[in-house]
């Protein structure tokens, strides 16, 4: 069969460029794989500053209108606290909470935020969400091909779970056990591409990334990002509250994080940043595993 029908005939929304790597490493063509990522790769840019639509998401352009609590609510409790500015000279709105998701009582229980993700990429913006892990489920879904294999959950966001979900992101890598400090970064700044951490385009420091983590307070942060490295990935993290973390999925391919809105029958998905991956993703079959969220 050719590789193009191999190709077309898996289901998802993975790019056919994404989809043809796969292909390639499975079949011992990793070296062909890494040369056509390293001649098309463009490191992201240093120096510079925000656009006016990034200046826009860090006001929290598109979050709901209604406010947050106020501080003397007891709503307010379980809150996170604004991320403390990673580059100099802070802007408005730089690591500030949003909420976009509300729970019955009409308490946020999911906030975002936006920032510069260091000193040196002053035109990029990371992005992180709290998420209040006392109001909302969570279910690991497998994908069709990472694990692959037969299981009780679908590699999509469909039948139940389809009835009103309020987020999904990428999946990630397994750990051992001893790997997690507990507050502590377990990275240097020389970290970057290599086994440990994922091998990345062009051997770059600096790619998208994601990764999760669990607060004090037992909630959810996860952050990510086209433009961040082991070390940055890790202090935005332990930044946004986590003292247990994790590295997910990284490379342009494979990030994403959505939210949902509109009618619950019919959720519709909305992008936490200009990823390649379409809003849509896990509505359909999924290559890899993902998490989905729905209120409790």
């Amino acid at each position: 069969m050719p590789l193009g029908s191999l190709t077309a005939r898996r289901a998802g929304t993975d790019s056919v460029s994404a989809r043809v790597a796969e292909w390639a490493r499975d079949h011992h063509l990793s070296w062909a794989v890494t040369w056509l990522e390293n001649e098309s790769y463009t490191p992201p840019p240093t120096g510079g500053g925000l656009s006016a639509d990034q200046r826009r998401q860090l006001l929290g352009a598109g979050a709901p209108s209604s406010p947050r609590p106020s501080a003397s609510s007891s709503a307010s409790a379980d809150l996170p606290v604004n991320i403390p500015a990673q580059a100099a000279d802070p802007l408005p709105g730089e690591g500030v909470w949003h909420p976009v998701t509300y729970g019955p009582t009409r308490t946020p229980v999911i906030e975002e935020a936006a920032l510069r993700p260091d000193a040196r990429h002053t035109s990029e913006l990371a992005y992180a969400v709290w998420l209040n892990q006392h109001a909302l489920a969570f279910t690991l879904q497998p994908g069709y091909q990472q694990p692959g294999g037969s299981w009780p959950v679908s590699d999509s966001v469909a039948g139940s779970a389809l009835k009103g979900p309020v987020a999904t992101w990428n999946g990630g890598f397994k750990l051992h056990p001893d790997d997690a400090l507990g507050g502590a970064i377990r990275v240097s700044a020389g970290a970057g591409s290599s086994a440990q951490w994922g091998y990345t385009i062009n051997n770059d420091y600096y790619i998208a990334r994601s990764g999760v983590g669990v607060t004090a307070t037992g909630d959810i942060v996860y952050v990510s990002g086209s433009a961040l490295s082991v070390a940055t990935l890790a202090r935005l993290l332990k930044a946004a509250g986590a003292v247990d973390a994790m590295e997910l999925d990284i490379n342009p391919d494979w990030i994403s994080f959505m939210t949902y809105t509109g009618n619950p029958s019919a959720p519709h998905p909305v992008k936490l940043w200009n990823f390649v991956q379409p809003a849509g993703r896990y509505l359909q079959p999924a290559s890899r595993d993902f998490v989905s969220v729905h209120l409790r």
